[in-house]
This record gives C-alpha cells, structure tokens and sequence, in this order.
C-alpha cells in the first residue's frame, strides 16, 4: 500500500498543472478497489507508475474506466457512488491498458486537491483493508473457539457414551448377579422346604410309633401287674436272689481271669528278667575268661617272638657279651612295655563291664520290688473277694435253712391239688419237671388250681339259683309241708 502512494505522489507532481476534473476516474477507481477489497480479495503489489489491478467478484466481467475528458466530476462521481454502490462496485477494471490509460490521465489533469482525495481514498481503502482483516480474525478466532468447543463438547459425549456403556455393563453384571442370587436362594428355600416336609414326616412317623409304643407299654404294664398281683412274693425274692447269685458269679469269674492274666504277665516279665540276667552273667563271664586268655596269649606269643630273634642273634653275633647286651637293651623291654599295655587295658574293659553290670543288677532289683508290690497289693485285694464270697455263701446257707415257709405252701399246694382233682380238673404238671422246679412253680399252680375251683364253684351256684328261680312254687310246697 505504501508503494501505491508513493506512485500517487509521482504522479502528482508530474501533473500539477492539470485541471482539477481529470481526478475523477482515479477517484472512482480508488472507490471501486475499495469495494472489491471489502468482498475478501488480495491486493497485489503494483510497479511503479501504475495502479494495482484490482480483481473482479466471481462471475462479473471487467468493464473499462470513463475516458479523462467525458469523466463527471469527482464530487459528482462521489454522490452517485454514495447513491448506487453496487452498480459502481460491479464496475471494475481488471485490465492493466485500461489502468495505464487512466493514471496517463490522471497525470495530466490532477492537482494538489487530487492528490488529497487519493490520499484520503488510500486511507479509507486501508483502513476498511484493517477493519475487515479484523473481523475475518475474530471469526477465525470464533470459529477456532467454536471448534474447541465443538471438540470438548464430543470428547464429553464420547466420555458420557463410554460412562454410560460401563453403567449399563455394570448394571448388567449386577441384574446377572442378583438373578444367580435368586436363584440360589430359591433353591436353597425349595432344598429347606423339602427338608422340613421330610422331618415333619419323619416326626408323624415316629410320633405314630411312639404312640403305639405307649399302648404297648400300659398293656404289659397291666399284664406285669397282673402277674406281680398273682405271684407269691416267696417266688420273687427267689428270683432276686438267683440273679443276684448270677451277677456274683459273673463278678468273681471276671475278677479271677483278670488276676490269672496279670499273674501270668507277671510271671512272663519275671522270667524274661531272669533271662536277660543270665544272658549278661554268661557275657560277662565269657568277656572275663576272654580277657585272661587274650593276657596269656599276647605272653606266649611275645615269648616265642624273643626266643626266635634270640636264635637270630645267637648266629649273627659271635661273643656272648654282644648278645647279652642287645638282648636285655631292646627286646626285653619292648617285650615288658607291651604287656603292662595289654594288661592296663583289659582291666579298664573288665571295671567298666563290672560297673554297667552292678547298674543293671539294680535296676533291675527296683523293678522286681515294684512287682513284689503290685503282686502283694493284688493278693490282697483277691484274698478281700474271697472273704466277700464266704460271705455270701454263708447268707445263703442262711436263707436256705429257714425255708421252713416253703414247706408250708407246699402242703397247702398239696391240699389244693385234691380239692383240684376233686372237682375234675387235670394236672397239666409234668412228672419229669425235676424237684427243684417243681418248688418253684408249686405257688403259681396253687393260684391257678385256686382260680380254677373259684370259678367251678361260681358256675354251679349260678346254676343252683337259675334252678330255684325256676321253681319257686315246688320250694313253697315243700316249705309248707
């Protein structure tokens, strides 16, 4: 832009001398840049004594300028440019002959008042230039902030979808979740519920049986008071005392195996203590001759080993001064020294074995007195269930010998028996049922032969007064008569 003023002031001054007319093409061309700049056109940079080229709007073609001496002038030009701008804008001249022409023309005609007005006209086009430059940056900006915004605005959604897909995954994951609890819990009630109706059966059932049980139970319940009412206590104090005799048999049966298995483990711990006594008396006895036979040896052998190196030196040496000195100066305490050796260490061996023997020997003593005591204390507590069995025996005697009530019943057993067969009954007694027996059943038959004539004497008085009822009036005669 500074170029193009430059190029206006040239211009000028070459032109001073022209009318103040000639301006006006320049003027309206000034207007006509100015409104294609407006519209977002660039302006290039003119040579010098030239105009810039101003370019068309898209689609209009290029028109050329008034020539200088048919041109209106520059406040006329002005006015209609302020009253139709859109058809001066339309207007523009994009070829650079045309240009040319125009500045010749200007050149010619313009003045001082000319060049004010392009001057002007450069500013306004500037500053027009500046406004719009401005307003195209801040609706670069705004469409910079709007984009952002647009950007956040779907990072956000995208970060709302992503939430949103995780909340429905989640959710899912939970509702998966609660419907296995359900399940597992209904299953668990049905499993309950099912258990319950079986205990519930179970519990009719034996409830059913308990009952049945308690029927029972008061049935024999009489039965056995029945049987206790018509039972003789006699027999019943004989029946204690046989199972009490029973239970005392089994008692002292029990208590002598189990004294027979203590004295036969007692006696089996004694005789392996016996033997493990002998076993380490023959050892020692053996390691003892073994030992003064090993002193001996070790003697004789040493005695024979002299005796040869002896002969040895004997033919070696010729004087008898050499072999008498060589003889007592080495071998014979060699000879010594070996046999206190042997003799020191087979009484160290035989000390030891006579101390672990004399241990042995007394713990073993101790164990034979704890034996010793558990045998007495055992004794003792047999010889106290022997006197208590004594005991008993002689209770027994006792009550045998004042059985002097058995006796009794058994004559009254004997009375009864006649009346019995006096009345037609038969004996269901068997003659092989040994004597013993026969005592114990005689008061049960004696209740039973005493039923069985109560109730034959009941039937022939209920038939003697059948018969009197019948015939009172034969009483009555006989009566009076």
């Amino acid at each position: 832009m500074l170029r193009c003023r430059s190029c206006i002031a040239k211009s000028s001054e070459t032109s001073r001398g022209s009318e103040e007319p000639q301006g006006a093409p320049a003027t309206a061309n000034a207007v006509k840049d100015e409104g294609s700049i407006t519209k977002g056109d660039t302006v290039s940079p003119p040579a010098e004594g030239q105009v810039a080229p101003v370019p068309g709007s898209h689609g209009s073609s290029p028109h050329p300028s008034a020539d200088a001496a048919g041109s209106p002038p520059a406040h006329q030009e002005s006015a209609s440019l302020g009253r139709d701008p859109r058809s001066q804008s339309k207007q523009k001249n994009t070829d650079p002959s045309q240009i040319r022409k125009t500045l010749n023309s200007t050149e010619k005609r313009g003045g001082t008042r000319a060049l004010v007005e392009k001057t002007r006209e450069a500013f306004l086009l500037q500053m027009a230039i500046d406004t719009r430059k401005a307003e195209i940056l801040k609706l670069h900006d705004r469409a910079a902030e709007k984009s952002e915004a647009v950007r956040k605005a779907e990072s956000m959604l995208t970060r709302d979808a992503q939430k949103f897909d995780e909340f429905l995954r989640s959710s899912d994951a939970a509702a998966h979740e609660a419907i296995r609890k359900a399940d597992e819990a209904a299953r668990v009630s049905q499993e309950k519920a099912t258990a319950v109706r079986q205990l519930r059966q179970k519990l009719d059932a034996t409830k059913a049986r308990a009952a049945s049980n308690r029927e029972k139970v008061q049935e024999y319940s009489r039965y056995r008071a029945f049987l206790t009412h018509i039972t003789p206590q006699d027999w019943l104090k004989d029946q204690e005392e046989l199972s009490k005799e029973r239970v005392q048999q089994q008692k002292q049966q029990w208590v002598q195996s189990q004294l027979q298995q203590q004295q036969l483990q007692y006696a089996a711990d004694l005789e392996g203590i016996d033997d493990e006594l002998r076993e380490k008396l023959q050892e020692l006895e053996r390691k003892k001759s073994r030992g003064v036979k090993a002193s001996a040896g070790p003697r004789k052998e040493l005695e024979e080993r002299a005796e040869k190196k002896k002969k040895q030196l004997s033919r070696r040496l010729k004087t008898a001064a050499e072999f008498e000195n060589m003889f007592d100066g080495r071998w014979i305490v060699m000879l010594d020294w070996d046999i206190t050796g042997l003799a020191q260490r087979f009484l160290e061996e035989l000390e030891a074995m006579e101390k672990r023997f004399a241990n042995t020997r007394a713990e073993m003593g101790a164990r034979l007195e704890g034996l010793e005591a558990v045998i007495a204390q055992l004794q003792q507590q047999l010889q106290q269930q022997r006197a208590k069995c004594m005991q008993h025996r002689e209770e027994l005697a006792s009550q045998e010998q004042e059985s002097d009530a058995s006796a009794a019943l058994q004559k009254l057993t004997v009375h009864v028996s006649a009346i019995h067969a006096a009345c037609g009954f038969e004996s269901n007694r068997s003659a092989l049922i040994c004597p013993a027996c026969r005592r114990k059943e005689a008061s049960a038959d004696c209740l039973r032969m005493l039923e069985q004539i109560e109730a034959r004497l009941d039937s022939h008085l209920a038939a003697l007064a059948k018969h009197e009822g019948k015939n009172p009036s034969a009483t009555s005669n006989k009566c009076s008569q």
